[in-house]
């Protein structure tokens, strides 16, 4: 039989299965904090005091690893004949999660995504850690889109006999580098840069850079095989990242990248360009650049019509024939067609593609739609006349976000964020349990307490909307009525008793909640006729 308890946890389910290994939803018994738990066998460790100082080692040595792109370690534990370890729980999906469900992605997203792994493996990197076994499952996207990167081990770079054998599965063989399947020594951060060149290659294609029905096939791809081209696969993949993901996937090491950095500033240098409309052609007079492209030369003489340069003669040419003019005339000619290629996209047109991916229930799509349309709309015209259209549209991604993160703590039993999702719950609680009077009579508090500008805006939007479900239900009418005659009955009862403000308080609630409600209205004018006899609180004292 399985534990159900390890140290000071109490396990729940499984999130994920591992290698060596489980991951499991686990919460801290004392602190009744909910965690991520990844359980590991070591029957070496129990007696041996040098391995149970290793791992303490390491436990300390995650534990200081804290970046916003790497999930957060909290250290670890030893007991009987297993580790364990307890990072935070992200709430989202994995990118192989993401990559199964939506196959290739536009490489906007592939480039914003590979930004923010880039930036937490340099984090991971400056601290003398690599992560070895890099893949689509050890990449985390939270509910706000943001990357974290899972699975690092201290132990991958203190210990020189860690390897990458062949005997691991295909789905981790996918993403190894040659030297890791060469023997060639411990995992360096050019084999995560190799891992990276895989995974922006699948997210770009839709498939793996190589594809084997055995572990033996695929150590032979990844070691003596040419990745091919994405730009062959994917016409729309820019030109400067179809270069990135060949130097990333270079089988030689030296030849990849330096560092992680370097990466980050190629990929920021490809948005730009992009964005610019600058070409391989004027690129090719531009300068320095993290990114080599060996046809840029090819390229530009093709766009200019010359040949191959000859030997140097003694006459020298006409004006026409001169590189400077003809690349003086290409850059313009470029800049032109790059003007009017690239003009800044009309809000109009924001605003209508952004329409188009918010008519899908993707989710994926809701966060696209904000982050590349509806954003971009209100920071250049935020008093514009679109403006109030777009901000409805990031209203409603509020709101569904915040109704989902309001369902993972009531079901993980963990304490509100904010004093607008406190009161929403309660609203919510009641009018689950058979009270929508008093659960009207919460919502409309909390929007009437609540600032609409602040972070509590969408359950204030959320409220509004129940409160227009519960008020105009045509099938509640005599429900309505039963319930408030109930009321009533309690609010007479409370009186007599001498509890003349509770009484009061539900008094003011029939009144306010539903004086427009025609086929309740003797019961509205016996509470107001209640509130005009019964004393004020302070001259019934």
């Amino acid at each position: 039989m399985e534990k159900s308890r390890l140290g000071p946890f109490a396990l729940e389910e499984r999130l994920a299965p591992d290698q060596s290994g489980s991951v499991f939803r686990a919460v801290h018994i004392q602190q009744r904090r909910s965690f991520a738990l990844t359980r590991r066998p070591a029957p070496l460790v129990r007696n041996n005091p040098a391995a149970r100082q290793a791992w303490a080692e390491e436990f300390e040595t995650l534990k200081a690893l804290r970046h916003p792109h790497l999930v957060r370690c909290f250290g670890g534990g030893l007991e009987e004949m297993e580790v364990y370890l307890v990072h935070e729980l992200v709430y989202g999906q994995s990118l192989r999660q993401l990559l199964d469900f939506r196959g290739r992605l536009p490489w906007e997203a592939v480039v914003e995504y590979a930004l923010q792994i880039c930036d937490g493996l340099e984090a991971a990197h400056q601290h003398g850690l690599v992560h070895g076994e890099l893949a689509p499952d050890k990449v985390l996207i939270d509910e706000q889109d943001q990357v974290k990167l899972l699975g690092f081990r201290a132990q991958r770079t203190l210990d020189a006999s860690y390897r990458l054998p062949r005997e691991r599965p295909l789905d981790k063989l996918a993403y190894a580098a040659p030297e890791q399947l060469l023997d060639m020594g411990p995992a360096s951060p050019k084999a995560d840069l190799y891992a990276v060149g895989c995974m922006l290659f699948e997210m770009l294609t839709g498939r793996p850079v190589f594809e084997a029905e055995t572990a033996e096939q695929m150590a032979e791809c990844q070691v003596r095989e040419t990745p091919p081209r994405v730009a062959a696969l994917v016409l729309d993949c820019p030109v400067w990242l179809d270069v990135l993901i060949q130097q990333l996937l270079e089988k030689d090491p030296r030849k990849r990248p330096h560092a992680a950095a370097t990466v980050i500033l190629a990929l920021r240098e490809t948005k730009r360009k992009v964005a610019q409309g600058t070409g391989v052609a004027e690129h090719a007079v531009s300068g320095l650049s993290p990114l080599k492209s060996p046809a840029d030369k090819q390229e530009v003489r093709k766009l200019l019509g010359q040949r191959k340069p000859r030997k140097k003669d003694s006459q020298r040419p006409p004006l026409q024939e001169s590189p400077w003019f003809l690349a003086a005339c290409l850059v313009l000619l470029i800049g032109a067609v790059g003007a009017w290629l690239w003009w800044p996209v009309s809000p109009s047109r924001l605003l209508q593609r952004a329409e188009r991916l918010m008519e899908t229930d993707d989710r994926y799509q809701w966060a696209k739609a904000r982050k590349w349309y509806l954003d971009p709309l209100l920071e250049r015209e935020p008093d514009g006349p679109l403006a109030d259209r777009a901000r409805i549209h990031i209203d409603t991604i509020e709101m569904d976000a915040a109704e989902r993160r309001l369902r993972f703590h009531a079901r993980l039993g963990m304490e509100p964020e904010s004093e607008g999702e406190r009161l929403f719950a309660e609203a919510r609680q009641m009018e689950q349990t058979g009270d929508p009077l008093a659960a009207l009579d919460k919502y409309v508090g909390l929007e009437t307490l609540l600032d609409d500008s602040g972070p509590d805006r969408p359950f204030i939007l959320l409220a509004r909307q129940r409160i227009t479900a519960l008020r105009d239900d045509p099938q509640g009418t005599a429900q309505r009525q039963q319930l408030l005659a109930q009321r009533m009955e309690d609010a007479h009862g409370l009186a007599e008793s001498g509890r003349l403000e509770e009484a009061r308080q539900i008094w003011q609630s029939v009144v306010r909640l539903y004086s427009y409600k025609p086929e309740v209205q003797d019961l509205v004018e016996q509470a107001r006729q209640r509130l005009a006899e019964a004393p004020a609180e302070e001259d019934s004292q």
